[in-house]
């Protein structure tokens, strides 16, 4: 009988400590990849076909709700790996379309380009990956469709 209340007491402090190590994966995992990002040359936007024309004219317009653009350094995922990893919004589907953002351009442009950052849970997906996100538009000029 007195094991029971023992368990309670200490369920509280282990979940803390479960937090506190998952903090310390990702700020690591951050660190390690943060040197090989802070120099990248590209940027990507994982999107959707049926905006690419708007893209393709007017650029990648902060969203309205966050008034950001989500960026990340990596090019290389699928569909369903982006969703996971930037912890996309599983209700509007897997994105379809990549967009290339050539960073050179923005700087010679005067667009400061921000630093990569983890990306955390949200919409209920685990995040994971890195993502560099602006508070202005992204100019045409520096965007290419990939896919």
């Amino acid at each position: 009988m007195t094991r029971l209340p023992v368990r309670r007491a200490l369920a509280p402090l282990l979940l803390l400590a479960a937090l506190a190590c998952s903090v310390e994966v990702a700020n690591a995992a951050f660190s390690r990849s943060s040197l090989a990002t802070r120099g990248a040359e590209t940027l990507y936007h994982y999107g959707f076909s049926t905006a690419a024309d708007d893209i393709a004219k007017q650029g990648l317009r902060p969203g309205i709700s966050s008034g950001k653009v989500f960026t990340t350094p990596r090019g290389d995922l699928s569909p369903l790996q982006a969703q996971i990893d930037l912890a996309l919004p599983p209700n509007r589907g897997l994105p379809d379309a990549l967009f290339e953002i050539d960073v050179p351009t923005l700087r010679r442009m005067g667009i400061d380009v921000p630093a990569s950052t983890p990306v955390y849970r949200n919409y209920n997906m685990p995040g994971g990956g890195l993502e560099n996100v602006f508070d202005v538009r992204i100019p045409p000029e520096a965007i290419r469709r990939v896919r």
